[in-house]
């Protein structure tokens, strides 16, 4: 629920408006200072298990299409001030995939396999839970952008894989689906040594 005012700051110091909609058990705050203007996030859960998502974000946010969740589609539940004509149109456009450069694609290759050296060397050690780590972050920080790339190559980059990749098995082949599968590994350090291999084929064949 994103909430467009006039002026933040009461919603931001006094947060008792949020009991109108229940009795709230766990909070998490954040600002984002890098959005143009400043906005503030309140993410709920009440004590009758119902979650909300609340948005803060200063009226003239929406009315210059600069905030990018409005691009992705709105309804409109509550306009005092009649504003609601005024909004642009959603172009379905954020957040998608665009074509990287040749030197970003690049990069992300020369990257990941300087990073991937890091999981063998691990592994080797007994050092599980570090190896993880670094497992993880391959599949993050590498495949999934590389995964993103080659959706936009077959989709004209016309779809989102959605964030850490909730997405992939809709949009996917099932054999590529079933090879991203292979790349999560159990507790045993064999099967941390298969999952790894994998991720790396399969790195190996999405950006070819």
């Amino acid at each position: 629920m994103i909430l467009f005012v006039t002026d933040t700051a009461p919603f931001v110091m006094d947060e008792q408006w949020i009991a109108e909609f229940g009795t709230p058990i766990v909070m998490l705050r954040w600002v984002d200072n890098d959005a143009l203007p400043t906005q503030y996030t309140r993410l709920v859960i009440f004590s009758d298990t119902v979650r909300i998502d609340f948005s803060i974000s200063p009226l003239e946010a929406a009315l210059s299409g600069v905030h990018e969740e409005l691009d992705l589609g709105y309804r409109v539940v509550v306009d005092k001030d009649g504003l609601a004509a005024s909004l642009p149109a959603p172009t379905y456009r954020a957040y998608l995939p665009t074509p990287p450069s040749r030197e970003a694609f690049q990069s992300l290759i020369n990257d990941f396999w300087w990073d991937a050296t890091y999981v063998p060397k691990y592994l080797w050690r007994e050092e599980l839970f570090t190896a993880r780590v670094s497992h993880e972050d391959l599949r993050y920080r590498y495949l999934f952008p590389m995964l993103d790339w080659w959706l936009g190559c077959k989709c004209d980059w016309a779809i989102n894989m959605g964030r850490a990749g909730r997405y992939l098995q809709r949009y996917l082949p099932p054999a590529m689906w079933s090879a991203l599968e292979e790349t999560c590994a159990g507790a045993g350090l064999a099967d941390n040594w298969r999952a790894f291999w994998r991720l790396t084929d399969l790195f190996r064949d999405v950006a070819r």
